[in-house]
């Protein structure tokens, strides 16, 4: 019976962590709303690029998960007041856990690639890497608004 729950408990954290994964940020995604949609397109050039990592720091649907799965699982362990320090332990390293999982989750290796328009105009677009590499003296797109632009070949 314990296996079992332990097993259920195991299945149910992976699955929400699972559920945790950032989206592809790189310059070759679109999200659904993006298609079908006309964007500006300016020619630039690139001045710099720069390796960087894209990381999220909200953790907290791991942290909730993990503490959750440590609970149950501490739960299962020991009796009487053995059986409360297991699961208050459990709820505390399944938290922490869970919130370090989440985090190697959703963080992702990106660059910023700093361009000059045509127009003189500087920008600092960060998104991350894809198929593409850019290289200083290059020329690429920038499409999208001024808010949400990425870098394309």
């Amino acid at each position: 019976m314990k296996k079992s729950l332990i097993s259920i408990c195991v299945f149910a954290a992976v699955s929400m962590l699972a559920g945790c994964v950032s989206p592809n940020m790189s310059g070759s995604s679109y999200n659904m709303g993006e298609a079908r949609r006309s964007m500006e397109i300016r020619m630039a050039t690139v001045e710099s690029v720069r390796a960087v990592k894209l990381e999220s720091h909200d953790q907290t649907v791991g942290a909730m998960t993990g503490a959750a799965a440590g609970g149950i699982i501490g739960a299962g362990m020991g009796g009487g007041r053995g059986n409360k320090l297991a699961t208050l332990g459990g709820v505390v390293a399944g938290g922490v856990l869970g919130a370090v999982a989440e985090k190697n989750l959703n963080s992702q290796e990106a660059l910023e690639i700093v361009v000059k328009t045509d127009d003189g105009r500087m920008f600092a677009v960060v998104q991350g890497k894809d198929e593409y590499a850019f290289a200083p003296g290059e020329r690429v797109r920038l499409i999208g608004p001024n808010n949400n632009l990425r870098v394309s070949k």
